[in-house]
């Protein structure tokens, strides 16, 4: 049910991205060469989507190692062997070819494992269709709002300064995705324990739970954070002499992704709780700081008013996310918070 839905979707924004990629490059961008870049990309839609859809089905089974092979490293590997040689050949839509062909690439294995996994079981009962629909809805557009969120300033900046300021921050917003990468495995696999600890209705279970994995995602993240602050020139000089001095737009975006980690699963428990309506309020919220910070800044600031739009959409995300966590399930997300209540307990 799932798969027809996705496909369907992602194909028809595959073939749009396509079809009017002339179009964008003309009179969205202005930057020639775009178009090819865009088709050589354009299909990426469907099978990443196809993909995703593939390493949640495994994260259901409890394959969460081999979901997360599919989901987060076959594609980047597979784009990293190709990208060098389709490059040579294609010039600039070779990377986003290489970047198509590692999404193919994954969705491929993924249904490769899939298949292989449920092989033999007895068939079960068919899905609620009409309650995963009213759950999809509001998450549906929470889900695109988040993965859209990241790209707006850059988008924007593509449109209000230079290509090169647009190419600075993305190269800064995917070097301080490290910091969360920790809290992204975390809840890859913390997820399908939720929805079990919740139908059990073990709340304390779930606060001590995501105390101690806010307190794991926060002290691995921090290594990250301080060197991203101090030494962020020597970090984006990494990727060319042209990004050597934005250490300071490295450290404001690194800054949004650790209140990520320190704030630990907030978002995964509203969703396996059953909050998809919190997670779309929630959303828009960000997405709407975002879009008046970046309008405000990125006019009178550039790439470093982008960057604190891009963190301050991060930052509320997560903040709000933690409140409606309280509100909703009466559950502080804080490292340090459930020692620091058994301290007072035994104290008391």
């Amino acid at each position: 049910y799932a798969l027809i839905w996705v496909a369907s979707v992602s194909f028809t924004f595959s073939i749009i991205i396509f079809l009017f990629a002339n179009q964008i490059e003309r009179y969205v961008f202005n930057l020639n060469g775009m178009a090819s870049v865009l088709m050589g990309a354009a299909f990426s839609v469907l099978f990443f989507n196809l993909m995703a859809i593939f390493s949640a089905v495994l994260k259901g089974l409890g394959m969460s190692s081999k979901a997360t092979l599919v989901e987060s490293v076959l594609y980047p590997f597979c784009a990293l062997v190709l990208v060098y040689p389709l490059i040579s050949i294609c010039g600039m839509a070779g990377a986003s070819i290489a970047y198509m062909a590692g999404t193919i690439f994954a969705s491929l294995v993924g249904l490769i494992v899939w298949r292989s996994a449920i092989s033999g079981r007895p068939p079960t009962s068919r899905v609620n269709q009409n309650e995963l629909s009213a759950s999809s809805r509001p998450l549906w557009l929470s889900m695109t709002i988040i993965q859209a969120q990241p790209w707006i300033p850059i988008l924007l900046l593509g449109i209000w300064a230079t290509p090169s300021d647009a190419g600075v921050l993305g190269v800064a917003s995917r070097s301080a995705l490290l910091i969360s990468l920790i809290l992204s495995a975390i809840n890859t696999v913390l997820a399908p324990r939720l929805t079990v600890l919740f139908k059990q209705d073990q709340i304390a279970q779930i606060e001590n739970l995501a105390c101690k994995c806010a307190l794991f995602a926060t002290s691995l993240s921090a290594p990250f954070l301080i060197t991203f602050i101090f030494f962020g020139d020597l970090v984006m000089s990494i990727f060319g002499i042209d990004f050597s001095s934005a250490g300071n737009i490295l450290a404001i975006l690194a800054l949004g992704q650790f209140v990520n980690a320190f704030t630990g699963p907030a978002g995964a428990i509203l969703m396996m709780g059953g909050r998809e309506e919190d997670i779309r309020t929630l959303s828009l919220i960000s997405v709407s700081v975002v879009i008046l910070l970046a309008m405000i800044l990125i006019q009178s600031h550039g790439v470093k008013g982008a960057a604190i739009a891009t963190s301050a959409g991060f930052i509320s995300m997560n903040l709000f996310s933690v409140f409606m966590v309280r509100l909703r399930f009466k559950i502080w997300i804080f490292p340090y918070f459930s020692n620091f209540r058994e301290f007072n307990r035994k104290n008391v």
